[in-house]
């Protein structure tokens, strides 16, 4: 079984949860919206940090 880095990934959610943040705490990443692809551009890069490329098929959905 893989090890989580657990400090790691709460840093990544954090980071990710700013993108979109609501004043009232909520998080709206509305698809295509620009803080949407905001959030994709952001995981494709942490994608390309581990190494890997990421790929973004027709419905702009990232994988890596």
């Amino acid at each position: 079984m893989t090890d989580v880095n657990r400090d790691r990934l709460l840093d990544d959610l954090r980071a990710l949860s700013n993108i979109g943040a609501q004043p009232d705490g909520a998080v709206d990443r509305l698809a295509w919206s620009d803080a949407d692809l905001a959030g994709r551009r952001w995981y494709a890069e942490r994608i390309r940090e581990a190494g890997l490329e990421p790929r973004v098929d027709a419905a702009l959905n990232v994988f890596g």
